[in-house]
């Protein structure tokens, strides 16, 4: 799971991507897993599905943040 935060003034908001398997947790099961692990502001307020060929990637395979980011800004996904 990846976490990207969106900022909000003073606050970040983060966002979960998740690629996950066909039986893999739902968005409840893994929210339920985050409320029992992490601390409250570590927590994401939204989950994202995406496939894993999806995630968009450097030329090395990095996972680039700031196209995720850029996902949440503008809404899509």
């Amino acid at each position: 799971m990846w976490t990207v935060s969106l900022r909000c003034f003073w606050r970040e908001r983060p966002v979960a991507f998740v690629a996950r398997h066909v039986d893999g947790p739902d968005a409840d099961e893994l929210m339920r897993l985050c409320r029992d692990q992490l601390a409250g502001y570590k927590r994401p307020r939204e989950i994202r599905f995406i496939a894993f060929e999806d995630f968009p990637r450097s030329t090395s395979g990095k996972i680039q943040r700031h196209v995720l980011e850029t996902w949440i800004e503008r809404g899509a996904n």
